[in-house]
This record gives structure tokens, sequence and C-alpha cells, in this order.
């Protein structure tokens, strides 16, 4: 559950607000917009693995991301953006990697209440052992596999080769 508290500061009647306590609720309004806008930015660029096939970019962004919410103070977002960064170990063939990470979030998830979360982390879980369970099989290296039309990319040097 998202709990949002907004604090409304207005000066004392009586006398004029201080310039030092303006300027700061001015740079800490300014720096929420700009870390909304940076936000939206970093979503767009997408960062997921199967777009770039780069992990390190992926990963990298995925925390970026990360970051950005928390200092937002969104530890939904931020969870989210973590389940982010486990998709993209899971597109690199790195499954186990991501069940630990999902693991951990819906832990966290679990303590907040956070129902939303639980179900992406559920659905990521379960995305996880498939795409595993293919891997293991055989079916999914290389290939595609009947569920999500998916391939697991061998990553040689820092160039992903099909």
């Amino acid at each position: 559950m998202n709990k949002n508290l907004c604090i409304c500061v207005l000066p004392s009647p009586k006398s004029s607000p201080r310039s030092s306590f303006t300027n700061r609720l001015i740079h800490l309004e300014n720096q929420r917009i700009r870390l909304h806008s940076l936000n939206a930015y970093v979503a767009t660029l997408g960062g997921g693995y199967f777009l770039c096939r780069y992990l390190s970019q992926a990963i990298a962004l995925a925390r970026y991301q990360r970051s950005i919410a928390l200092a937002l103070h969104d530890r939904n977002l931020a969870g989210k953006c973590t389940v982010n960064e486990a998709y993209n170990y899971v597109h690199a063939g790195r499954c186990r990697d991501a069940l630990a990470i999902v693991k951990l979030v819906r832990k966290e998830a679990k303590k907040r209440g956070d129902e939303e979360l639980k179900r992406i982390c559920s659905a990521a879980m379960t995305f996880a052992l498939r795409v595993e369970r293919c891997s293991l099989t055989g079916r999914g290296k290389g290939g595609v596999d009947d569920w999500h039309r998916f391939r697991v990319v061998e990553e040689r040097n820092g160039i992903a080769r099909n």
C-alpha cells in the first residue's frame, strides 16, 4: 500500500518567512520535480536486457532508476526497479541470481503489505522458473520456448551474440 503524506508548511501570520527557509523549500520542490522528470526519462530508455543486449548497461539503468526512486522516497517504485533488474538477469540466463533478488523484494513487499509488488514478484518468479526449466531441458538455449518466445543469448567479450 502506498501511503503519501502531504505537509503544508505555512509561515506564522505575525512574521514574514525567513529567506533561508523559503529558499530551502523551493530547492526541495525543484529537486523533486527534477527527479520525477529524470525518472520518466530513464524509464523511456528501456534498459531491459532484451532491448539493448548488454547486461552491464541494463543493470546500471535499473539500479540508476532504483536510486532515483529512493531519492523520491518511493519504496514501491524502488521495488519495481529491483524486479526489473532481476528480469535483466533472467534474459541473460542467470535465473538463480534473478530468483534471489526477487525473493528479497517479495520479503520487503510482505513487510510493507504491498500487494501489487507481491503479485509482480510472483510473476517474475514464475517467468524465471520457466526460463530456467527451458534452459535445463535445452529448449530455451538459442531457441524459442512455447510461452514467451524467449531466447537466452550468450554474451562474449561484452558483445551479445545471437
